[in-house]
């Protein structure tokens, strides 16, 4: 048996550790995380495991991965048409295919780390956080960035897209929450945090 650690594909958060024997093949860790209950109730379909470069598919040994002992994976959840984002330091978001593990984009554009990723609601685009101080807001059609949020002037956290895809809400270590129309990159309102007493 080994151990292998398990954090989230987008907040690198530790979620936990499982137990699993050298010889086994991808699908026997994926359903040992979601068994550990590590995957947050989601179905063992909608979870994907990464390690390296790529999505481990199930039918692949552990070994011929090149997971040992104390290795770490990365957890994704694919909760609307079958995909899943992941957001790398090497300043790349790449989107998986839940079903087979088949990376179907990678976005590059960023110059720094890409700290999160999220998709729109209809899974049409990606909006991406980084610590280059931008956001970009991808077509996941043509793999295109139609637009960059700038205006931060530290690393950006995390950005969300409205419900109708219509705003992207951002913030940083600047200590600024950003605002912006998604159609255009405008930025429509900045609120700065204020330090308790």
């Amino acid at each position: 048996m080994m151990s292998v650690h398990v954090r989230a594909a987008l907040s690198g958060e530790h979620l936990g550790t499982v137990a699993v024997g050298a010889a086994d093949t991808a699908g026997s860790l994926r359903r040992a995380v979601v068994g550990a209950g590590l995957a947050g109730g989601s179905g063992a379909a909608g979870v994907r495991l990464v390690f390296g470069p790529g999505a481990l598919a199930d039918h692949e040994p552990l070994a011929s991965a090149g997971l040992r002992g104390g290795s770490t994976v990365l957890l994704a959840l694919a909760p609307r048409g079958g995909l899943v984002a992941t957001a790398s330091q090497d300043g790349t978001a790449r989107v998986w295919s839940a079903s087979d593990a088949a990376c179907l984009a990678e976005l590059r554009g960023h110059r720094g780390g890409v700290n999160h990723a999220a998709f729109s609601g209809d899974a049409a685009h990606l909006v991406t956080a980084s610590a280059d101080g931008q956001a970009r807001l991808w077509r996941l059609e043509d793999g295109s960035c139609p637009v960059v949020f700038a205006g931060h002037h530290e690393p950006v956290n995390t950005a969300r897209l409205s419900p109708d895809g219509s705003l992207v809400l951002t913030a940083s270590d600047d200590g600024t929450a950003r605002l912006w129309r998604a159609e255009d990159g405008t930025c429509l309102h900045a609120s700065r945090a204020t330090p308790s007493a």
